[in-house]
């Protein structure tokens, strides 16, 4: 009697564990996939740009330069500055989201402030030519995004039934690039120029899912969260090359373009999941906890860049783009969480990113700039569809005081939108840089 009781037991335990885990499996997985678009994968996040100058004109710099942002753009550029002097700059960018989920309207938000670049430019005296070496950082990626979802699910789902859920996702971080670079002048207005590069960063990473059963189906169970965390540790594993050419024939015209070669990242999560399940009766069951550190490798894909550039008088205008291709990225030891091996060829597009800028320089070392990118999204997971692609609009201004100071702002506004399964999603980005240099 005992025995057959203690079965029973057992397999009404199992029941309501595989009930447990049907029910925590179908929230994690049928929850907007859109939630999880905007996972810690760096590669998903938009490239920062970096220096006021530069974002103001749409990016469009790799035939222009000067300045230690040639050593993100054009390590050639370095080749037109002279003496030696510092430069730098800050970012402060805030974004907001709006979701859609079944037609119930969220708003997320996000802002953060830190280091766009510092670096020091030395223009070595020669008797012809020029010979410039610079060394600095540069943010490549801003990390930080916020992801809001909440409604009413009214999908008639076999184990969720109709049910209210609320998820949120929220990262916080940077991704920098540590660089050093010089440029020779080999010819009358022909300039080369090289670098080596290392990235380093972190970010924090919280997702957590709520569902309730407002129509009373979970029987006996009330609702549902899943919390997940992870912290990032972002670390080069060897150099990052980059190789580039600038000329300029007349003095008036530019042509220029840079080539990025692979290089590899190594990540570590420091990560932990819980589960709880809520009954009806107000108890509640930690269902699932657990927690690990693991490191993997993603391999960086080649990058490449050009532009052309005109200055009549005091205008300037400037034209060019990038193309990654992404799905030639690949996992060289896979995350913890198991992605495929062909991740990103099945996940990501290649494209090109295209900008061009004007820049009016007035009498007395005054400028006013704009300019306009196209930065189509490269991440696509299946079933993504994009309502308006990313499009960038910007504006600056500069000043030079006297021969040794110069001071240069600009703002930068993005918007796309997107629909992916019963969520709709609009994003607005804007960033105001401020950079400045000293020239000894």
């Amino acid at each position: 009697m005992e025995k057959g009781r203690n079965t029973m037991l057992r397999k009404n335990r199992h029941a309501r564990l595989l009930k447990v885990a049907v029910i925590g499996a179908a929230l994690v997985l049928w929850i907007p996939s859109a939630s999880r678009a905007q996972s810690p994968e760096i590669l998903a996040v938009v490239p920062a740009g970096s220096g006021a100058r530069p974002v103001a004109l749409g990016e469009a710099y790799h035939a222009l330069g000067g300045d230690i942002y040639s050593l993100y753009y054009n390590p050639a550029g370095l080749g037109l500055a002279r003496g030696l002097s510092i430069e730098g700059g800050v970012a402060y960018r805030a974004t907001t989201l709006d979701t859609r989920y079944f037609n119930n309207p969220s708003t997320s938000r996000v802002s953060s402030t830190g280091l766009d670049a510092l670096g020091v430019i030395y223009a070595v005296p020669t008797d012809r030519g020029n010979l410039v070496f610079a060394f600095g950082a540069h943010r490549l990626r801003d990390l930080d995004n916020r992801y809001l979802v909440e409604g009413y699910n009214d999908s008639d789902h076999p184990d969720l039934g109709d049910s209210w859920i609320w998820a949120r996702d929220v990262d916080r971080g940077s991704l920098y690039s540590y660089a050093a670079g010089v440029s020779i002048e080999v010819a009358e207005g022909f300039f080369l120029g090289t670098s080596l590069e290392a990235i380093s960063g972190s970010n924090s990473y919280t997702y957590l899912l709520e569902a309730y059963d407002t129509e009373d189906v979970w029987t006996p169970y009330d609702g549902h969260t899943w919390d997940d965390g992870t912290d990032y540790t972002y670390r080069s594993r060897g150099l990052r090359i980059a190789v580039g050419g600038l000329w300029r024939p007349l003095g008036l015209v530019s042509f220029g373009g840079s080539i990025k070669f692979p290089s590899s990242i190594q990540i570590t999560e420091d990560w932990y999941q819980s589960e709880v399940l809520y009954y009806d009766d107000d108890t509640y069951e930690v269902t699932y906890d657990d927690s690990g550190i693991y490191d993997y490798y993603l391999r960086l894909p080649y990058e490449f860049g050009v532009g052309a550039a005109l200055t009549l008088g005091g205008v300037t205008l400037t034209g060019g783009g990038s193309y990654y291709n992404y799905a030639e990225s690949w996992y060289s030891r896979a995350p913890y969480d198991g992605f495929d091996s062909d991740f990103f060829a099945v996940n990501y597009r290649p494209n090109w990113q295209l900008g061009g800028g004007i820049e009016i320089r007035a009498a007395g070392g005054a400028a006013v700039r704009a300019g306009y990118r196209m930065e189509p999204l490269q991440f696509m997971p299946a079933g993504l569809q994009v309502i308006s692609d990313r499009e960038i609009y910007s504006f600056g201004l500069g000043w030079n005081i006297g021969d040794t100071v110069h001071l240069d702002l600009a703002y930068r506004h993005a918007r796309w939108k997107t629909h992916l399964d019963s969520t709709s999603e609009t994003w607005d980005s804007g960033r105001f840089l401020m950079s400045f240099g000293y020239r000894f």
